[in-house]
């Protein structure tokens, strides 16, 4: 296998795995509504496993990047014209849609993080809130003459 085709593998199983981590969102958003932590955490774990995967690959993709760049005599992947090439072109292809995945993975993990630091902010706000409300109460009950 040359090193084009052991890429566009790599970035298959790059793709698989970031579709796992956009379901994996998925799941977390229902979680995350549902309150449901013991299975978010669960979740969290399967997740962190995916990216573990993700970075192996990652270091072999750079890796077979930098001997293709020096193969091809070029600065930049994209500098190697396709010329009829059938393999760059699937190269190039499946490295768009790993970068639309990433992207896609970044908004999630964004929109649930958020989501999370909101259910906090009203969880911590709502028992402070308790809180006061206890301490006033028990002020004008109990102190008072």
């Amino acid at each position: 296998m040359n090193t084009v085709e052991e890429l566009i593998v790599c970035n298959e199983k790059k793709l698989g795995y970031l579709k796992n981590c956009l379901d994996a969102n998925r799941q977390a958003e229902i979680l995350v509504e549902k309150a449901n932590v013991n299975s978010l955490f669960e979740l969290a774990n399967k997740k962190k496993s995916l990216i573990t995967s993700i970075n192996v690959i990652d270091d072999r993709i750079v890796s077979l990047v930098s001997r293709l760049r020096e193969e091809r005599g070029v600065d930049s992947l994209a500098d190697i014209i396709a010329g009829g090439d059938a393999t760059i072109v699937e190269l190039r292809r499946i490295s768009v849609e790993v970068v639309e995945q990433m992207a896609n993975l970044k908004q999630s993990d964004d929109a649930i993080m958020k989501r999370l630091e909101e259910l906090f902010d009203n969880y911590k706000n709502s028992h402070s809130s308790a809180d006061q409300k206890k301490l006033e109460y028990f002020t004008t009950n109990y102190f008072s003459e």
